[in-house]
């Protein structure tokens, strides 16, 4: 697939991601927006009509890495006991 216009940020116009007529893989799909990786390995998002090709050709060239295991828990340290104080009053 290929751009058929200049990508730029939002943030910062004068960054170009991707110029028109490079090659980029697609990642993933999220409705009308793909996820792309350009040829010098940047990955940035385009919407469907920013890419050559038909909706059947939109699939995933790139397979993801499942070898990496993610999980929810962070080490959180001990907390130090509560102190037994008696209040005076």
């Amino acid at each position: 697939m290929r751009l058929k216009r200049n990508i730029r940020s939002t943030v910062r116009p004068s960054l170009v991601y991707g110029y028109a007529g490079d090659e980029v893989k697609v990642i993933s799909v999220h409705g009308d927006v793909l996820i792309v990786e350009g040829n010098r390995g940047n990955r940035y998002s385009v919407l469907c009509s920013d890419v050559t090709g038909n909706e059947a050709e939109i699939i995933f060239e790139a397979v993801p890495d499942t070898t990496a295991v993610f999980s929810n828990k962070r080490a959180v340290s001990k907390k130090a006991p509560a102190i037994n104080q008696n209040t005076l009053f």
